[in-house]
């Protein structure tokens, strides 16, 4: 029987992907299955798959798309043909420790998700990430508040098979920020949930990333907060679950202001500001009534009210807190103290 399928999204990896499938090869638990999805790649990532396979015959399998459908499609079509009972997800640019499937397959003893902290590395510069679960086993709402106001990515957690497979879960295709949208609908439908001890995925953030706050996909993500709340719509589960939707929404929601605006004075694209504000005043108009909206920032409330009564509000705003966190530099280097 295959104890964990994990699934690895491959596009252009070569100078990473050793690295990644060594630590997966290397795996204290035996009865695993490693599937690498090539995401039509342009460089030497699908030789290097074929002689992996080729290697380790009876523990790597491997998918050649013919159509570049991003990581969230490669990991769709990974989840397509998986066997094991739990799924790990492995981005190509990462690696996990050793007793990573051994110890999470362990602890989970058959709950829905299954996770434990992890590291960020950058260039060699490691940081920690501690992860808040809550306390006991079954996802109650509140604990389901505590992942959906920010707990740790999908790729720290194993799932159980049979619960993404009878809930439908899967990734958006063909776009960036799939993980925001499985990370917040597995949250929403899980119904139990462990932390194992310990520290095993090393999270690669690279600086020549695709959907860096500068690059060409960064205002993708805007999309994502509508797909999730018409996607509860018409699965049935909105209503019944309306405090929890609305706040990752409106949650979600901010944080696109925010990057939007973050732009200080080359200028915000106040169009892309405008978009959200039309998105808001549609889809969830009644905002200020959720259950969990006050326990947002208050700054970001603050950039949400502007943003909806004029985007060049928000822009401005972000303007002088820029000014304000520049004084507070300056001073800092004068050697001032309060």
């Amino acid at each position: 029987m295959v104890k964990i399928s994990i699934i690895v999204p491959v596009h252009n990896s070569e100078q990473y992907l050793f690295k990644c499938v060594s630590s997966l090869v290397e795996q204290t638990l035996e009865e695993i299955e490693i599937i690498l999805v090539d995401d039509c790649s342009a460089d030497t990532s699908r030789e290097l798959m074929a002689d992996y396979q080729s290697q380790f015959p009876d523990k790597i399998r491997c998918l050649y798309l013919q159509e570049n459908i991003r990581q969230g499609g490669a990991r769709n079509r990974g989840l397509d043909i998986a066997k094991g009972e739990y799924i790990a997800f492995v981005d190509s640019d990462d690696f996990i420790e050793p007793d990573m499937c051994e110890l999470l397959y362990t602890a989970a003893k058959g709950a829905d998700m299954c996770g434990a902290d992890y590291w960020i590395d950058r260039d060699g510069e490691l940081q920690d990430v501690p992860l808040t679960y809550g306390e006991g086993i079954e996802m109650t709402p509140e604990r389901k508040a505590v992942f959906i106001g920010g707990c740790g990515y999908f790729w720290s957690r194993i799932y159980r098979r049979e619960f993404l497979e009878e809930n439908s879960l899967r990734f958006p295709e063909n776009t960036y920020y799939e993980d925001a949208y499985f990370n917040f609908m597995t949250a929403l439908y899980a119904k139990s949930c462990v932390k194992a001890p310990g520290q095993y995925y090393h999270y690669y953030q690279s600086p020549d990333s695709t959907v860096r706050r500068d690059g060409p996909h960064q205002y993708e993500r805007i999309a994502i907060p509508s797909l999730i709340i018409r996607d509860c719509r018409e699965r049935g589960i909105y209503e019944e679950n309306k405090a929890l939707i609305d706040y990752k929404y409106i949650a979600m929601q901010m944080g696109n202001i925010r990057h939007v605006c973050l732009k200080h004075f080359s200028g915000a694209d106040k169009g892309q500001l405008q978009r959200i504000a039309n998105a808001v005043k549609e889809e969830c108009p009644d905002f200020a009534k959720g259950k969990y909206y006050k326990s947002t920032i208050w700054q970001l409330r603050v950039y949400l009210r502007l943003t909806l009564a004029s985007p060049a509000l928000a822009t401005l705003g972000r303007k002088l807190d820029w000014l304000i966190e520049l004084a507070a530099v300056v001073r800092h280097k004068l050697g001032f103290r309060e």
